[in-house]
């Protein structure tokens, strides 16, 4: 019998895991949460696209995983354990 383990990858700095979440995105035995800095984030003088410009909430896992993806993507630079602990 086919006995595959649960995997949770937890990726949590400035830049979304974009290649960590395309090789995870269409198993449902791996659980990818990244945490980072989101597409419009807020700069002194307004937005600017954030590199690498993916990690949208709405990005939840492909047809075979529904939910086995979610990202948390802020706007706001400098955030702290406590908001981390939120998450």
């Amino acid at each position: 019998k086919n006995k595959r383990r649960k995997v949770l990858v937890v990726d949590f700095d400035i830049h979304h895991g974009n290649g960590t979440q395309d090789m995870t995105y269409n198993d449902d035995h791996i659980l990818y949460f990244s945490i980072h800095r989101g597409l419009e984030s807020k700069k002194l003088l307004g937005s600017h696209p954030f590199y690498p410009g993916s990690g949208m909430p709405d990005d939840i896992g492909g047809n075979l995983a529904r939910g086995f993806n979610v990202n948390i993507a802020w706007s706001e630079p400098g955030m702290s354990g406590a908001e981390y602990a939120t998450a």
